[in-house]
């Protein structure tokens, strides 16, 4: 299931790309009742004669979050992307560097990218290396020194339809703590060097915290007869 801060406040769920239907079937033979379960596959014949049925859901995050926000599937644009942590970050929970990522990379896109609804990070991936989280607390100045911990993040991003998506890959990259960034080849996202918007701001509000996860919630359907 999507979070609110994820889809614009609309209730989400991310469907598995198989779903199985089954029916349960009531026979008479020899004055004795059973039932019996269609086979899933479709090449296979069951006990009452039937073949089986399968569909197949085609439903991905980007297809989810355009719907969402109500743009079109290539108005979302995804990149993978390096960071460098700090000590305070190498060392907190995941879904609170989730959300520190999350707020770094809407604040660094506000002035590299064209106006966009929301920035997700939708999947991390933390190498602490040599990096120690003791069971004291840390002196504050020493939780944002930069530790030798990364963090490898799935950043998807919304364009605001109407205007063109364009994006400055080169001054992001310059960006505090950002060590690398790969864009998906199918981007439809114009990348422009030169680009720089000083007075752009997201189409829609800074997201909120959120402890939940971005994993996909699989959905059975059945129908019983």
């Amino acid at each position: 299931e999507w979070t609110p801060t994820q889809t614009a406040g609309k209730s989400r769920f991310q469907v598995s790309q198989k779903v199985y239907l089954f029916a349960l079937i009531t026979l008479d033979e020899n004055w004795s009742r059973r039932r019996m379960l269609l086979q899933a596959d479709p090449t296979a014949a069951s006990g009452s004669g039937a073949a089986g049925a399968k569909l197949e859901v085609a439903v991905t995050r980007r297809l989810m979050l355009a719907t969402s926000f109500d743009v079109p599937e290539d108005k979302v644009a995804v990149f993978w992307v390096e960071v460098q942590l700090t000590r305070g970050e190498a060392c907190a929970s995941r879904s609170e560097l989730q959300r520190r990522l999350r707020d770094t990379m809407h604040d660094y896109l506000s002035t590299t990218a064209s106006p966009f609804h929301t920035a997700q990070i939708t999947r991390l991936s933390v190498d602490m290396r040599d990096e120690q989280c003791g069971t004291r607390p840390a002196r504050r100045s020493l939780l944002t020194e930069w530790s030798s911990a990364t963090a490898k993040v799935e950043l998807m991003v919304v364009f605001a339809k109407g205007t063109d998506a364009t994006f400055n890959e080169k001054a992001f990259t310059d960006m505090a703590g950002v060590n690398a960034i790969a864009a998906a080849n199918n981007n439809r996202v114009a990348m422009d060097d030169t680009f720089r918007c000083e007075d752009c701001t997201p189409t829609a509000p800074k997201p909120h915290s959120s402890s939940h996860s971005s994993d996909n919630t699989a959905l059975i359907a059945g129908v019983c007869g």
